[in-house]
């Protein structure tokens, strides 16, 4: 059996063996098979490599720089038909070197070397017309395969359009002008081979390359192609045939971002030929559906080229004025469809675009370059060109004003079209309160299309304004149009109730939001002295109506029912407060009762606000300058009594008086909000870090309140910075300190607190900061001369650049350098701004945006802190009842002379004084008469801490003011006593010592007078201790 088995095992494996090996020759043959086969490709793939090789190093031996007019054209024409076998990879790099060649050739002489000397070879013509026709044939997909980016793409698109350009314009060709009998036969040969340049393959390609060219990182490197594109676009239309073409120019050409930008005048004779202009404007006025049908994105792309092109020619726009009115009022409306739906929501759905703000539309962030030329283009509705037109021109002519130049006076034919087709305009003349006047009708036209940009471009109203404001004349001319139509407050609030026509609140919203603008930069020779742009009668005029319709609107309620009256209300209220906050910094207006409301009993509107009604809370918080201080100041005061009815028990902190300011921060920072209100005791400890004598009766408080305030305002600690006129504002470099912020809401605190006590701290905020704790805002170039008033005359200078010189010549960017951390970081002022230049038709734009940057983006961290921390105390409602420099006067007082008669009548005496005792009336004396309006001044500072006297006088001192006649030093005073009390009462000295100064505790409100025998004495110690605070104790 094993033998058996053994022979089995055998052959098995002779048969396995023998299968493996027929396997490997199997293998061996396919292999070869293979290889028999690829031998055939590699060799013919190596043999095209190598043949296409030389084609190409053929192509750079002959058209070589240096020997580019030696070739003849016989070579050319062969070199075309090699070229044309390479593959489209391949073609796409030598392409061009053969177009510009074969472009180059037509300009030669000889008969050799010039190209179209074939087509007039028998032999060679016909070879000629196939290779040109090919080569016409790939010029639209070669366009549309290259990337502008790269230079080398960038010359190939511009040889392809050389190319096509001079073979269809045979009366270039050297040929021709040497003969030009020939001209006719040689315009039918190239009909042969020319195509339609105006076919959808064409206009496909016209469109994409287009766009790449514009969107390119450095678009003006593409003007020569663009140019020329734009040229052979334009070698088949005409005027009469332009209709035909319209809709393929709007969506091919005209949706290319900035494309006007690089338009030279040149090509743009081929818009002025073919009335391209009117074109555009028949078409989007007859078929206004085409607007929508555009991406968000086109629509803004065609719209700021249709600018530009109105710009370069207003008569244009003055004779269709009307229509074109319409149209580009039609595209901000198309606009506003993707951005106002956004702005809300803003990045959670949206994207944000530099020119339209947050938007629907997918925004690429590589392409600011092209969304800064769309922004530039834009720019031409508010040029200065284009505003002189519509304002100057169109509205000066109709008011009556003569013309300057007799070139820009408008033909009467031309205006009564304008009025012929404001007639048509206005449809519903029940509706219309202007049908009579028709100059109403077209003011409000012309700020109506204004209004519609300021209300589509959010993010560049500035711009927009700034534009407007290059000329004040246009403010005077609106306001001289409200006053001759005789739109007073009450009748524009009126006319808004009974009608939805737009011929009232359009001049008058531009013209509130110009005077805002204008109004701003104004500096005080110019609004006083200069009297620019209006006389102090006007502004007192302006500002009047301005505050009776604010104070209408709200008092009858529309701006709670009429959305149209709520717009104007937000204009002219920003206008009247700046007009109020301008007369209380230096007075226009003739008495002090000017800006209240006569016709309003004070106690009617408190009653209202009590009640929570809406007009009540509304008056009180958005004009409360229409109410007496007193009234307001009373009420303020009820507020917070009727807060203090829910306090706590008074909260324990013990301070080192070495290390106030950090102490004090440590332990109050985690106070909660109701422990601060309930009140806080203060224990201090002394140098030696034993606790110091005292019950803390407020006045403990209040003198650390005091230390506190001056140590945090301490310009050494760099958390603020005094300002020109002495204000303390953040500083831009408080940073240094890690825990910045929390010092400023510690001390926002800590103020608020002071008011809430009714304690007054000597500290001087800024306007602009004292606005935003109202939750107001104050323009930031009226603000800026005290906060940095080197800034300010730089921006002073730029704004009276004239205009006969070009600002651009200082070189300025909407950027700024600031050092952080010792390195010097560029911030823009707008996407873009450090390539963005200051013009003389931008420099408002820029004061606005730099003033901006400097008094609020700067510091607005600091700001919002101790805002935050103020509020924490003291309730937003409550102080909305004040304006700006009443809340500076709630914090520290007023700024006028110390009433001496009202202090006086409200002053207590201690140890034995009284008031008729011969110190005392010495005292009164002195202050009153011998002491300047300084003095009195550094007098009540010494007292109080504060020079500046309670708001509403000393009866609302807290604590009041004491006068107390001591006999010892302080350190030996141990309080009044029986027989104290009776030697001061009776003038009689226990010690005489002429060397005792007046001392006083000013947590106390306390003066600490000796019982002085001379009244010069006193007078004598008394100045001297006000002057060098000698004797000046917070004990």
């Amino acid at each position: 059996m094993s033998l058996l088995q053994a022979e089995k095992d055998a052959r098995q494996r002779f048969i396995a063996q023998a299968a493996e090996e027929r396997m490997k020759r199997a293998n061996l043959r396919e292999v070869e098979d293979a290889v028999s086969g690829l031998q055939p490709v590699m060799r013919g793939y190596l043999a095209r490599k190598r043949f296409y090789q030389r084609i190409k190093d053929d192509l750079d031996n002959t058209l070589n720089t240096n020997a580019k007019s030696n070739v003849t054209n016989l070579r050319l024409l062969e070199l075309g038909f090699l070229v044309l076998q390479l593959p489209s990879k391949e073609q796409e790099a030598d392409i061009g070197t053969l177009l510009r060649q074969l472009a180059h050739s037509m300009e030669l002489p000889s008969k050799e070397a010039n190209f179209g000397f074939l087509f007039l070879a028998p032999a060679h013509i016909k070879r000629a017309l196939k290779l040109v026709t090919k080569l016409y044939s790939i010029c639209p997909d070669l366009l549309t395969k290259l990337n502008f980016e790269k230079s080398s793409d960038d010359k190939t698109a511009l040889a392809i359009i050389s190319f096509m350009t001079v073979f269809a314009t045979p009366s270039s060709w050297f040929v021709v002008k040497s003969n030009p009998t020939l001209l006719p036969a040689v315009q039918g040969l190239c009909q042969k081979y020319v195509p339609n340049f105006l076919t959808p393959k064409f206009w496909d390609s016209y469109h994409v390359c287009l766009n790449k060219a514009v969107r390119r990182s450095k678009p003006s490197s593409s003007s020569d192609f663009v140019n020329g594109l734009v040229s052979l676009i334009y070698r088949d239309i005409t005027k009469d045939n332009i209709t035909n073409h319209i809709d393929d120019l709007i969506k091919a050409v005209f949706t290319a971002p900035g494309l006007m930008l690089l338009i030279n005048q040149k090509t743009y004779s081929h818009f002025a030929k073919s009335e391209t202009f009117m074109a555009l404007l028949r078409c989007l006025t007859l078929r206004p559906e085409l607007i929508p049908a555009l991406s968000v994105l086109d629509s803004l792309h065609v719209l700021t080229n249709f600018l530009n092109i109105s710009m370069r020619d207003t008569n244009l726009v003055v004779e269709a004025l009307i229509d074109w009115a319409n149209v580009v009022d039609n595209f901000f409306k198309r606009i506003r469809t993707s951005t106002t739906a956004t702005e809300s929501k803003k990045s959670a759905v949206g994207h944000f675009h530099p020119v339209l703000g947050w938007t629907q539309e997918r925004v690429n962030p590589s392409e600011s370059v092209a969304n800064l030329a769309v922004r530039t283009l834009l720019a031409s509705f508010w040029s200065k060109a284009m505003v002189t037109c519509l304002f100057g021109r169109v509205l000066g002519q109709v008011e009556g004003r003569k013309a300057s130049h007799e070139h820009e006076k408008i033909s009467m034919d031309v205006m009564q079209r304008i009025f012929k087709r404001i007639s048509i305009f206005d449809r519903n003349p029940q509706l219309n309160p202007a049908r009579d006047d028709p100059s109403l009708t077209l003011t409000a036209l012309i700020c109506g299309i204004y209004q519609s940009a300021l209300l589509t471009f959010h993010n560049i109203h500035v711009d927009i304004i700034s534009g407007l404001c290059h000329d004040d004349g246009i403010l005077r001319q609106l306001w001289k149009y409200i006053k001759t139509k005789n739109l007073c407050a009450d009748g524009i609030l009126k006319m808004i109730n009974t009608s939805q026509d737009s011929t009232i609140t359009a001049p008058v919203l531009l013209f509130a939001d110009v005077a805002l603008s204008l109004i701003s930069i104004l500096d005080e020779s110019e609004m006083y002295e200069k009297q620019t742009p209006f006389t102090r009668e006007e502004l007192c005029e302006v500002a009047k109506f301005a505050n009776s319709f604010c104070y209408h609107a709200i008092w009858d309620g529309v701006i709670h029912t009429n959305p149209r009256a709520q717009k104007i209300f937000n204009s002219l209220y920003e206008l009247c407060i700046l007009l109020y906050q301008r007369d209380v910094r230096r007075n226009f207006t003739p008495n002090p009762c000017f800006w209240t409301a006569s016709d309003l009993r004070p106690s009617t509107v408190i009653q209202e606000y009590e009640k929570g009604t809406q007009r009540g809370v509304a008056l009180l918080d958005k004009m409360p300058h229409l109410i007496p201080l007193k009234d307001r100041m009373v009420l303020f005061r009820k507020l917070i009594m009727a807060d203090k009815k829910f306090t706590r028990p008074r909260t324990l902190v013990t301070v080192h008086r070495v290390s106030i300011v950090e102490d004090g921060f440590r332990a109050l920072s985690v106070v909660s909000t109701a422990e601060m209100k309930a009140g806080v005791r203060i224990k201090f400890l002394n140098e030696q870090g034993l606790e110091e004598a005292g019950i803390d009766q407020d006045g403990v408080f209040k003198e650390f309140l005091e230390l506190t305030v001056k140590g945090i305002f301490d310009p050494a600690l760099n958390l603020f910075k005094p300002t020109s006129n002495g204000a303390m504002y953040p500083s831009n470099t408080s940073y240094i300190h890690s825990n910045h912020l929390e010092y400023f809401h510690y001390i926002g605190r800590m103020l608020g607190k002071s008011v809430y006590d009714g304690f007054l701290t000597d500290v001087q905020l800024p306007p602009a900061l004292l606005a935003t704790m109202l939750g107001k805002t104050l323009c930031p170039f009226d603000e800026l001369a005290s906060v940095d008033p080197e800034l300010y005359k730089s921006l002073t200078y730029v704004k009276h650049y004239r205009d006969t010189d070009d600002v651009a010549d200082l070189e300025l960017t909407f950027s700024v350098d600031e050092e952080v951390f010792g390195k010097i970081q560029t911030v823009d002022l707008v996407p873009g701004g450090r390539s963005l230049k200051v013009t003389n038709e931008n420099k408002i734009v820029y004061i606005h945006r730099m003033a901006n940057y400097r008094v609020v983006k700067q510091t607005r961290q600091q700001v919002e802190r101790f805002v935050a921390g103020f509020k924490s105390i003291i309730d937003g409602c409550w102080i909305s009842l004040f304006s700006t420099h009443e809340l500076q006067s709630l914090i520290s007082g007023v700024g006028r002379d110390v009433d001496i008669s009202d202090l006086r009548r409200h002053v207590q005496y201690f140890g034995g004084f009284h008031s008729n005792h011969r110190v005392i009336k010495w005292l009164w004396q002195i202050v009153e008469s011998d002491f300047s309006v300084e003095e009195r001044k550094l007098f009540l500072k010494f007292v109080t801490s504060c020079s500046r006297p309670p708001l509403l006088g000393f009866a609302n001192l807290e604590p009041k003011f004491s006068i107390r006649c001591v006999e010892v030093s302080d350190e030996q005073d141990t309080g009044d006593t029986l027989a104290s009390v009776v030697r001061g009462f009776l003038a009689i000295k226990r010690v005489r010592s002429a060397a005792r100064l007046p001392t006083s505790s000013t947590c106390f409100n306390l003066l600490k007078l000796p019982n002085y025998h001379k009244k010069s004495l006193l007078l004598e110690k008394l100045r001297y201790a006000i002057h060098a605070q000698a004797g000046f104790e917070l004990s």
